[in-house]
């Protein structure tokens, strides 16, 4: 299962939705129509136009590793070392986890927990973990 670290604090996030219309929902219900008439059927629809598409790769990060506290830590680590073309720091500060459900306990334990293996957990609260039905 993947896991995702992301810096949604960039004016530019790591993944970019434009809307171009806004969803609109139509329907076909209207007993004078040709279709319910002859087809007996009622014709539902939703009309609109988006594009998503890919921001600054540097502002996410995947990984299938076992997700514990020592691989967040690196994660945050390389991502934070991040340098431009000028050698300067980007700026890099991971503030999201994104998990599926099947690793929610862990992330929670990781990033939530006060005390962690006997210590104080030094992570807790340096990032949002979101839980997403729809990964696998």
């Amino acid at each position: 299962m993947g896991r995702y670290v992301l810096d949604t604090t960039k004016v530019i996030k790591p993944i970019v939705y434009q809307q171009r219309a806004p969803f609109k929902p139509s329907e076909l219900t209207s007993s004078d129509s040709d279709h319910v008439f002859k087809r007996n059927e009622l014709l539902f629809g939703v009309d609109g136009r988006c594009n998503v598409g890919y921001g600054l790769w540097q502002t996410a990060f995947a990984s299938k590793q076992t997700l514990d506290a020592n691989a967040l830590w690196a994660t945050r680590s390389a991502m934070m070392s991040y340098k431009g073309e000028n050698g300067e720091p980007l700026g890099i500060t991971p503030n999201l986890l994104l998990v599926p459900p099947t690793l929610e306990q862990n992330a929670r334990k990781a990033l939530e927990a006060v005390v962690l293996n006997n210590e104080t957990n030094v992570m807790k609260g340096l990032m949002k973990v979101v839980v997403c039905p729809w990964m696998v």
